[in-house]
């Protein structure tokens, strides 16, 4: 390391220049350290497996109970990626219901998830509020319908597909 004193013979024109560098390199330096602190706790934090999958997400079918038209079939698809939108079309008798399936954004935790499933085309068409729990391998819950004629409310049972 490099000391000036004042028994030295430079300058104090070269006395300026010389701390000059000696802080720029101590601010390299520095500036260094920290790029290689920054790097080595981000190859802690990394891994190379992938995200676990949402065990909502996929595809799923199963049987209705609707408390008005009885029994029937249905089948959803969960994208499985943040956002757990997709389709789903049921079928009671010779009646036929599908479109989109979106979560229900929430701030409470726990194991019940809600969605809206929409029923018909806008800006006439209804919706469903579906509330469901995962059991075992099963896809089970309970759902009220509004402005979806022919649907009131029921439960659901799917099995993953």
């Amino acid at each position: 390391m490099w000391w000036i004193s004042s028994e030295s013979r430079l300058s104090p024109r070269r006395a300026a220049a010389a701390a000059w560098q000696m802080s720029g390199r101590r601010d390299v330096c520095r500036a260094r350290l920290a790029l290689l602190l920054v790097l080595v706790a981000s190859l802690g934090c990394h891994r190379n497996e992938a995200a676990p999958s949402n065990a909502f997400a996929g595809r799923w079918s199963g049987i209705v109970d609707d408390n008005d038209s009885g029994r029937g079939n249905l089948e959803i698809a969960l994208s499985d990626d943040v956002t757990l939108s997709g389709t789903w079309s049921l079928t009671i008798g010779s009646s036929r219901f599908a479109g989109s399936i979106a979560p229900v954004p929430t701030v409470v935790g726990g194991p019940d998830r809600q969605f809206t499933m929409t029923c018909g085309a806008p800006p006439a068409g209804g919706a469903v509020l579906l509330t469901a729990s995962l059991d075992g391998g099963a896809l089970q819950g309970m759902y009220v319908a509004f402005a979806c004629p022919g649907l009131s409310r029921g439960t659901i049972r799917l099995a993953r597909r």
